[in-house]
């Protein structure tokens, strides 16, 4: 780590716990900022870092449930989980030094101690690009949708792909990369300026607002052969609504259900799919993805590979990140990022990434 870097040590940080679970969206009360001694001391197979970037996902919510769908319970009175961005400040861990960036499980606080389960890869540095491509395009949101498209919905050029969530971190990734496998396609969005972008900016074919357009109507409009290839990553009525538009042998990827909400009791509210016998009619297939399946070395290096030299090669753009900036405000963009406020990616910005490393 150069001079520049150093890092002179406080001593108390701050972190987010978990106090309560959500009934319903993630509310203020649910969490207690706490301001602690800062502990660097390491056991042999840990990292010691900096937290730089906190990912807000909407995966969240399930991890913070009484009985979460795929991850360990998170008990009341521990810091709230999200993976993230950290420089490390010390290593006790064979093949990680003293300055290096890495991606790993580093929850809502301003330091963390990392080891070989929580540490999920080393940043590589892009020096075109900004740090947050990590997360983004080359993260867990990027990565899901490159197998969903590519692997899932066998993308075929001049087909149309539509994709909900349009304006979302997974949902951009996606359309772009259906744009790149020369697909016509169409993005469900919740505002009209993300509709404009993800159009005028990023290239879709045509977007859909779904709060102030009959989404019906719009299908049939700016999908007159009907669809392909649906990328889901909100369900409920507007999946099952794209259900009567699919043409036979659509392929439709489920990566999410956001629309689903959760009720004031707790429970997840989920509207009944009745359309779903068009799936035996036009001979569809639905399938998952999910990211933990794919996870495995080989399938993220090809998948980095590729995504590297579409960037290289500008036929993937530098996805947009929504900032949040400072550990105080981390519970502003986690609220925010269940209500629509963010485009693209959110992110809570701890402090400011370390040279060579820009944002």
């Amino acid at each position: 780590m150069s001079a520049e870097n150093t890092v002179e040590l406080p001593k108390t940080a701050k972190k987010w716990l978990l106090v309560s679970r959500p009934v319903g969206e993630f509310k203020k009360e649910n969490f207690k900022q706490v301001e602690e001694p800062l502990d660097s001391n390491l056991a042999d197979g840990e990292i010691f870092c900096r937290v730089i970037y906190i990912s807000v996902d909407p995966t969240l919510r399930n991890w913070v449930h009484e009985n979460p769908p795929y991850t360990p319970r998170v008990e009341l009175g521990s810091s709230m989980p999200a993976y993230g961005i950290a420089e490390i400040i010390e290593s006790k861990m064979e093949g990680y030094l003293k300055g290096e960036m890495v991606v790993g499980f580093v929850r809502f606080q301003e330091y963390c101690k990392l080891n070989a389960q929580t540490v999920m890869s080393k940043v590589h540095n892009r020096p075109k690009f900004p740090l947050h491509v990590t997360l983004n395009a080359f993260g867990v949101t990027g990565m899901t949708a490159y197998w969903g498209v590519l692997q899932k919905g066998e993308p075929k050029e001049g087909q149309t792909f539509l994709v909900s969530g349009a304006a979302g971190a997974t949902g951009m990734a996606a359309g772009c990369f259906a744009k790149i496998k020369g697909m016509r396609v169409v993005g469900i969005a919740g505002t009209d300026s993300k509709c404009e972008y993800i159009t005028q900016t990023l290239g879709f074919d045509a977007a859909i607002n779904y709060k102030t357009q009959n989404v019906n109507d719009e299908i049939k409009k700016l999908c007159p052969k009907g669809v392909d290839v649906y990328y889901d990553n909100v369900g409920g009525k507007t999946l099952d609504t794209v259900l009567q538009h699919i043409n036979h042998g659509a392929r439709i990827v489920v990566c999410g259900a956001i629309s689903s909400g959760y009720t004031e009791t707790g429970e997840e509210s989920y509207d009944g799919i009745k359309n779903y016998t068009n799936i035996i009619f036009k001979e569809a297939s639905m399938r998952g993805v999910f990211y933990n399946d794919h996870s495995d070395h080989e399938s993220l290096t090809a998948a980095a590979k590729d995504i590297h030299e579409w960037m290289e090669a500008e036929k993937f753009p530098v996805l947009p990140v929504s900032i949040t900036k400072g550990i105080d405000s981390a519970l502003d963009c986690l609220i925010g990022q269940w209500k629509g406020d963010n485009l693209g990616k959110a992110l809570i910005e701890v402090v400011p990434p370390p040279a060579p490393y820009h944002s």
